[in-house]
């Protein structure tokens, strides 16, 4: 029934245990649509979870529903008669989802999670293969994706980032750089300061990155991250000079992880910086190369990860990285 691309489903879920957890799977699914939930009592979880959701609940429906031209199947997770008789009032045609019928529900959920985990392991095991290239090629970069990612995830958990956006950033935390294997191993390993043409042809691998993930469909989401890693909050950054809140917050997080990490990390052709020096660095930057608010969270998780730790180990590690 889900594969019918030609239906439009509304579902009507009820607050209970089975209606709650049907909603939760389903309401990031681009495929179901879910316009309304009703149910007889207003504290139920789901109709609390639907208005968090902006989801309309009974009395919006009533007026949605009349002015809508064509509605196919309604899952009803309650089983409630009082249900079912208002909503064939309104749109007789409607098929109505119930009671037993429920398994077909709990069926497509299972297919759909199967679904899922398939594309998860094909997303780590490209990403797996291609992070493997550009260590093999880039004896500067070993690491650096992973590190970058840890710190960009830390700083978008500090900010209140929804795990859908903090996959966005682990995933381009780890491919932000992947488009440097188009470039030739005498300017990607040379040990002295790039000239100015080097340095363009360096500048070119946002654009890259985003050229070798376009290709694989099911990374679009981390698209817009990936290419705009290093543009500037003021607007100086590069490929397009976007400005501000204009950079998406993937990106303006991955900027300051990005910088942090090749700070700190040892470059033939530069002193690496003390954890220290990098976040002075950093903070000097506030406003013109990051975002401000950012910062403030990258700050919060330096301070609890290094020098509020009361653990030995980290402490020596401390030590080491002064």
């Amino acid at each position: 029934m889900m594969s019918n691309n030609s239906c439009e489903y509304v579902i009507i879920i009820g607050g209970g245990r089975r209606g709650i957890a049907i909603l939760e799977t389903l309401k990031d699914d681009e495929e179901v649509k879910i316009i309304c939930i009703i149910d007889i009592n207003e504290d139920t979880p789901g109709m609390k979870l639907a208005k968090r959701l902006n989801i309309p609940t009974d009395i919006d429906f009533i007026k949605f529903i009349k002015k809508r031209k064509r509605i196919d199947v309604v899952f009803n997770a309650t089983g409630e008669r009082y249900i079912d008789e208002k909503i064939k009032q309104l749109r007789p045609e409607i098929e109505i989802i119930s009671g037993l019928s429920l398994k077909l529900v709990w069926g497509l959920i299972a297919e759909r999670e199967k679904a899922i985990a398939l594309q998860r392991d094909l997303y780590r095991n490209t990403i797996g293969i291609l992070t493997s290239k550009m260590e093999s090629k880039n004896i500067w970069a070993h690491g650096h994706p992973e590190k970058v990612t840890e710190y960009a995830t830390l700083t978008g958990q500090k900010m209140g980032l929804l795990p859908k956006e903090l996959e966005i950033i682990k995933c381009a935390g780890i491919l932000h750089d992947v488009g440097k294997l188009g470039i030739n191993d005498e300017i990607l390993l040379k040990t002295e300061r790039l000239t100015e043409e080097e340095y363009q042809i360096i500048k070119e691998h946002p654009v890259e990155s985003e050229s070798i993930v376009k290709s694989m469909e099911f990374l679009y989401t981390v698209l817009a991250a990936i290419r705009h890693h290093h543009e500037r909050y003021d607007g100086m950054g590069y490929p397009d000079g976007l400005k501000g809140e204009g950079v998406p917050l993937s990106a303006r997080i991955l900027a300051v992880a990005d910088s942090f990490c090749a700070m700190t990390a040892h470059r033939p052709y530069c002193r690496e910086k003390t954890i220290e020096e990098a976040l002075d660095e950093i903070k000097r930057c506030s406003g013109t190369q990051f975002d401000p608010e950012v910062i403030k969270a990258f700050e919060h998780i330096i301070h609890e990860r290094f020098f509020e730790s009361d653990i030995p180990e980290m402490r020596a590690f401390i030590s080491q990285e002064k």
